[in-house]
């Protein structure tokens, strides 16, 4: 299925229904897609709907699932909120998209934010490609990028087990 400039894969089989935002040949992995819904139930069809991302799924005797892929990163297995803390909660980034080499300005609604955090950059496929490093949040803060080809990417924070990732395009 076509999302914007990308594709987002599906495949319905025996053990539900699976997704990947990029075929590799053998090296291709393939995500569960609602594994606590659909769950291990026949898929016996799948129908989309490009123009608005709208997805519906057939199982045997388990229903009907429909839902909405507006980024190639929803069927990749990256969870942007995983593990949100209160500290991470209210995360915006900008510019976005960005310029090769740009600045990413990062600003936090929790106004407490004080702690340090490992900052990594993570490809299109969820690969990190960059580790920033260590910083201590502020409220509004900004990172230095490296010079990243055009494309799809993630920042990354993390405090102790508490993630967050946003995505940004590279122009």
């Amino acid at each position: 299925m076509p999302v914007g400039n990308h594709y987002a894969f599906l495949i319905g089989t025996s053990t539900g229904l699976y997704g990947t935002d990029s075929l590799l040949g053998t090296k291709t992995v393939w995500t569960q897609q609602g594994p606590n819904d659909i769950g291990n139930i026949l898929v016996s069809m799948i129908d989309t709907r490009p123009s608005d991302g709208r997805v519906a799924v057939a199982t045997y005797g388990n229903g009907v699932y429909t839902a909405n892929i507006n980024f190639p990163y929803q069927v990749s297995g990256i969870d942007e909120n995983k593990h949100i803390s209160g500290d991470l909660m209210g995360m915006h980034i900008y510019p976005n998209p960005i310029e090769p080499g740009s600045m990413l300005h990062l600003t936090f609604e929790n106004a407490n934010v004080s702690h340090a955090t490992d900052v990594e950059i993570l490809d299109e496929q969820g690969k990190t490609i960059n580790k920033i490093g260590t910083l201590t949040l502020k409220q509004n803060m900004s990172i230095a990028l490296p010079v990243l080809s055009k494309g799809l990417y993630y920042i990354q924070l993390q405090i102790g087990e508490a993630t967050v990732s946003k995505v940004f395009i590279v122009n």
